[in-house]
């Protein structure tokens, strides 16, 4: 992502410096110039091209009351009030409040900045990203739990950008990540992605939303979509619009890995996920029945076709004590040594700190190395 000149226009000098510390802690991307509105108003005056002092900068974000009534091209007004909030692509006049948090500010400016000069926000990396699919024939087999262990383990350990994809009809999202004032759901993102009129076409055309404004981190840094109300909405989708959906988030070029938990769920967008990823883990829970198993692989077959049982490998959890497993079923091959488990006494309720610790743990640590290749 290239960076872009910001100035910080407020006669509250404390505010200014606050607003600067917070932006710079949420994106590493800007460049921040700080003045007081006299300050500014007075080298606006003196500039030799004096109405186009401003456009030495990408971006103007103004908290002083001097021109309040005049903003436009890249100045942005910051208003004290939600309700005088607003964003008029038409007429390139943009109002944000001033005192959202840093993140959902930072997406504003890109998506505006993104606007006006038709740049798009991109961020590099090296290699492909790995696209990982988790899913369960049965509710309560830990296949969440379970994913979002091994995204754990590839940020602490790995330092890997690692997106959280739950296509479950009722996300587990929010038992991991706590929703922030301000940041947009997943739906609002598929919105502006794949609407066919209003905004999200009218002016972005087919330019990717900024992604920021829609994502929540944990404490290790996982991100995952904002978690929706109700139903998901991205199991709504058909199998193209999955693929678009999933060509942006690889296309953004944020993540190194994006982790799917498909939950129990057949939809068309799940089987689109299976398609289109790397590996595929079947969670079940020890001891649960195996013609449950065999109808679920069957539809997946039919669904998505015989050769994602190649990239195919099941899970025992919930095993207490080690036990080699034999694929006895002679419907999958299975690649580990031995069942995932859950360490004892653990609880899905208890704090996601302790995921990577005791046996379970190491469980979690030898599955992520076979599903990306290291030791």
């Amino acid at each position: 992502m290239e960076n872009i000149l910001i100035a910080i226009v407020s006669g509250d000098e404390a505010y200014g410096k606050a607003l600067s510390r917070s932006l710079l802690s949420a994106c590493k991307n800007i460049i921040i110039e700080n003045y007081g509105s006299r300050e500014f108003v007075k080298a606006w005056s003196e500039f030799s091209g004096k109405s186009e002092y401003y456009k030495q900068f990408d971006i103007v974000l103004w908290a002083g009351p001097e021109i309040s009534d005049a903003y436009g091209d890249n100045i942005v007004y910051l208003a004290e009030k939600v309700s005088m909030a607003r964003k008029n692509y038409a007429d390139k006049k943009f109002c944000l409040y001033k005192y959202s948090n840093a993140q959902t500010l930072v997406a504003s400016i890109f998506e505006i900045y993104g606007f006006l000069t038709g740049r798009r926000a991109m961020c590099l990396h090296d290699g492909n990203v790995r696209l990982m699919a988790f899913a369960s024939w049965a509710g309560g087999s830990g296949c969440s739990t379970i994913a979002w262990a091994v995204a754990q383990e590839l940020c602490r350990f790995q330092d890997m950008k690692v997106l959280y994809l739950s296509l479950e009809e009722l996300e587990s999202t929010g038992e991991y990540v706590r929703p922030q004032a301000g940041i947009r759901s997943a739906g609002e993102y598929l919105y502006r992605l794949l609407g066919n009129k209003g905004v999200g076409r009218e002016c972005f055309g087919d330019e990717m939303p900024f992604i920021d404004g829609y994502v929540v981190k944990d404490v290790f840094g996982i991100e995952a979509f904002a978690p929706t109300k109700g139903r998901n909405p991205l199991i709504s989708l058909c199998e193209r619009d999955m693929q678009r959906f999933l060509a942006a988030i690889v296309d953004c070029g944020r993540y190194n890995a994006v982790i799917m938990d498909l939950g129990t769920s057949l939809s068309e967008a799940s089987v689109a996920s299976m398609q289109m990823a790397e590996n595929i883990c079947l969670v079940a829970r020890y001891g649960d029945k195996k013609y449950r198993e065999e109808q679920y692989v069957s539809h997946v077959m039919c669904s998505a076709g015989e050769e994602v049982l190649n990239k195919t490998m099941r899970i025992d959890n919930m095993v207490k004590g080690k036990r080699d497993y034999f694929g006895q079923t002679g419907v999958l091959d299975v690649d580990l040594d031995h069942a995932i488990r859950f360490a004892d006494g653990f609880d899905s309720g208890e704090n996601f700190e302790s995921f990577l610790e005791g046996d379970f743990g190491e469980d979690i640590k030898s599955l992520t190395g076979k599903l990306f290749n290291y030791s």
